[in-house]
């Protein structure tokens, strides 16, 4: 794919995210009109340890590290490449990023915002299950350091607002398959207006 496709041609972007391979005609209109492409310079960071989730990410060419900081050491988690999708754990959950990514080379991104990520998955409630699975087999994989990314209790936050009850689905479904794949206990925490209940 030659550089002004990639940067303007968005339905043949999609062509390269398996996450929307799915999707009907319509369904690509509305994510397309959602994508942004973004260049990072080599070692430019896309998103930082700590910082509130702001997009979906996608990477369309180049190379991504993911990694964490510990007591001043970074450590690298996994590699991030063509067509591989990071960041929308913490759009999920609303939690600030528990790792970082930086640029290896220069690279291409899709990038589609949170608020037109949380729409999209309303509107398709099948791209929730893809993730979920995503996730699952990510997890089978052992890409991830287990230790650094997911806690030995796994949280899942979700909404009691009617207007909210699609995404909070979600994060309840969410919840539930990371308990049955990593045998570990889940809390799905509720809120409504200033009150949160656990259960």
């Amino acid at each position: 794919m030659d550089r002004p496709s990639l940067l303007f041609d968005r339905p043949l972007i999609l062509r390269y995210i398996p996450l929307f391979n799915g999707l009907n005609f319509i369904e690509r209109k509305i994510v397309c009109n959602s994508l942004e492409i973004v260049e990072v310079k080599r070692s430019q960071m896309i998103y930082s340890q700590g910082s509130p989730p702001d997009a979906f990410y996608c990477l369309l060419s180049g190379r991504a590290e993911i990694f964490i900081n510990n007591d001043g050491r970074e450590e690298t988690l996994e590699y991030i490449h063509r067509g591989k999708y990071f960041g929308f754990i913490s759009l999920l959950t609303g939690e600030p990023h528990s790792v970082s990514a930086r640029a290896v080379n220069d690279t291409v991104l899709a990038k589609i915002s949170q608020r037109d990520f949380n729409a999209i998955l309303k509107s398709m409630p099948s791209l929730a299950i893809d993730l979920s699975q995503m996730l699952s087999r990510r997890l089978k994989r052992k890409d991830l350091h287990p230790k650094s990314i997911f806690e030995s209790t796994i949280i899942s936050v979700y909404s009691e607002d009617v207007d909210l009850l699609d995404s909070s689905l979600y994060a309840l479904n969410l919840a539930i398959g990371l308990k049955r794949q990593t045998k570990k206990t889940s809390d799905r925490c509720g809120c409504r207006g200033d009150r949160r209940r656990c259960v």
